[in-house]
């Protein structure tokens, strides 16, 4: 039978009635999921399952997950039987809807007029930075930290089978909630059935997880931000990174990104367990009209955005990297409204410095004998267009792009 078509009300029903009616006097209902057994159990409140090697004589046995059921008495309701099925029920069959005929009784819905949801990770993937990150075990979910040796760049195919990206689960969930009753059903004013497909039972459990209560969500957003709060207090005169943020000092001594690697390593270490999507998670949940890119892919350089806005310096929470572009503009603005005009080339290799600000915070002159600035001439190329203003340039963009 199709899906949504009520198999599991059906098959329940029909247990109702054989032990309310007929002779059984025992049913065992067997799921080939966790979830799919949880879901029978919460709907029907009858059964209690237990998964054993040797199971005891039952007077009627119901195999869920495309139904296959058997018993002394032939009986069966078919989803997606396979051959195997149909040979070892001597090729009966108590009935057979096919997808076609499911659309035709308006059980399911047609590919036509889908709502596509879809997340910049659903179709790029992902970067999780080299830090201390969970893992757990797919089918006891018992989870140990670890740390990791270096970067790991995911593809949309790992997502939800071997990387869980929480963030992007609530993102999908998000809309689905904004949209339902707007654009998805217009005219409805009660959302209707809705079956979620889940590519693992782990994955099915997270995504319950995060269709849990607003309050429970929120409380926990609040407690990661109170925890980071004390973090900032207790760390900004200790760590370099922390300080110069704190106190705005990035003319006297700009940031690099050594110092950040610093910085995020004293974030992940106990009791904190700090990580980039974590701490942007719980600020898009308290303050989800002042956050931004909330599923662009996280660099480490953001740690100085969340910092920033946490301390009331920036207005909205917004990428480093979006940042730093903004603030580029407005100073080619400025030094273009003055006396001095840059050339296309000149402001070709400053969109360069930008960019490199934008990954590393800073820029040095040392930096320009390194691609993609080396590609392209170097230092002496730089000092060429620019002069003996060169450093002066430097000093000037680390200053308007990082503060």
């Amino acid at each position: 039978m199709a899906t949504g078509a009520g198999k599991t009300f059906t098959a329940i029903t029909n247990v109702y009635r054989l032990l309310k009616y007929g002779k059984a006097k025992r049913v065992l209902f067997l799921v080939d999921t966790k979830n799919l057994g949880e879901q029978a159990e919460i709907s029907s409140r009858i059964f209690r399952f237990h998964y054993h090697r040797r199971m005891p004589p039952f007077d009627l046995q119901l195999v869920a997950a495309g139904f296959r059921l058997f018993r002394r008495f032939s009986y069966r309701f078919n989803r997606n039987a396979r051959q195997t099925d149909f040979r070892f029920f001597q090729r009966k069959c108590g009935q057979r809807i096919h997808h076609e005929q499911a659309l035709i009784d308006g059980v399911n819905v047609g590919r036509e007029g889908t709502y596509l949801i879809e997340t910049d990770i659903s179709k790029k993937g992902n970067l999780i930075l080299k830090q201390v990150v969970e893992k757990r075990e797919r089918l006891s979910r018992r989870k140990r930290w670890e740390q990791l040796d270096e970067d790991v760049l995911y593809k949309p195919s790992r997502l939800d089978r071997d990387v869980v990206n929480l963030s992007q689960i609530r993102n999908i969930i998000r809309a689905f909630k904004e949209k339902v009753l707007t654009e998805m059903f217009p005219l409805r004013k009660e959302v209707p059935k809705t079956l979620v497909f889940a590519k693992t039972d782990s994955h099915a459990i997270d995504t319950v997880i995060n269709t849990g209560w607003k309050e429970d969500i929120e409380q926990r957003a609040e407690e990661t931000i109170h925890k980071f709060k004390q973090f900032i207090e207790e760390n900004k005169s200790e760590i370099t990174a922390l300080n110069i943020i704190y106190s705005q000092a990035y003319r006297n001594r700009p940031l690099t990104l050594k110092m950040v690697e610093e910085l995020y390593a004293a974030m992940q270490r106990t009791p904190y367990f700090f990580t980039v999507d974590k701490l942007w998670h719980a600020y898009s949940v308290k303050f989800s009209d002042k956050v931004k890119s909330l599923t662009a892919i996280k660099k480490l350089s953001d740690i100085v955005s969340i910092i920033r806005f946490e301390l009331g310096y920036s207005k909205e929470l917004d990428l480093y990297a979006a940042e730093v572009n903004l603030k580029f503009r407005d100073w080619m603005l400025m030094k273009n409204a003055g006396n001095i005009h840059f050339t296309e080339e000149q402001t070709q290799w400053l969109r360069m410095i930008r960019d490199h600000i934008a990954v590393s915070l800073s820029v040095t002159k040392d930096d320009l004998d390194l691609d993609p600035f080396g590609e392209q001439g170097g230092l002496g190329k730089f000092f060429q267009l620019f002069g003996n203003r060169y450093e002066e340039i430097l000093e000037e963009m680390n200053g308007a792009l990082a503060a």
